[in-house]
């Protein structure tokens, strides 16, 4: 829950009423359908969670496709955290250098199964990319 808060540059309005009792958010453009899990009354703990429904959208435009951007990386960070392989399932989204940020965040968290499905993915995916192709200087 807590990665919903503070995000209103990314057009994400979080709000609590009653105390932390009652507790919202909204995306600009965009609605998802969600219920608080694992919640406490009159605060908000640092296991608490949202699970998150279908969502919808009602017109593209750019802050939308933000959003999902986000959303897509969230879950694939949390996947990767919990050495979960299923990520491999949203990556296509994603680009050669997020897949460098993602095995090393593999890495230095101590996820084996999915840093190796991460090389594998990469290998698969970005083979002809050179990773520090961008710090070469040319004459």
């Amino acid at each position: 829950m807590f990665r919903f808060m503070h995000m209103e540059k990314h057009g994400i309005t979080f709000y609590d009423e009653d105390f932390h009792d009652q507790i919202n958010f909204r995306l600009e453009g965009c609605s998802i359908g969600y219920k608080r899990t694992n919640w406490h009354r009159h605060e908000i703990a640092k296991d608490e969670t949202f699970t998150l429904g279908e969502f919808s959208f009602d017109k593209y435009a750019r802050q939308v496709n933000h959003i999902v951007a986000l959303l897509d990386r969230w879950t694939a960070v949390g996947r990767i955290l919990k050495d979960d392989v299923s990520v491999r399932e949203v990556l296509v989204s994603f680009t050669a250098a997020q897949i460098m940020e993602f095995i090393r965040l593999a890495t230095e968290n101590n996820c084996p199964n999915c840093t190796a499905m991460l090389l594998d993915y990469k290998q698969q995916h970005f083979h002809d990319i050179d990773p520090l192709a961008e710090f070469t200087l040319e004459e």
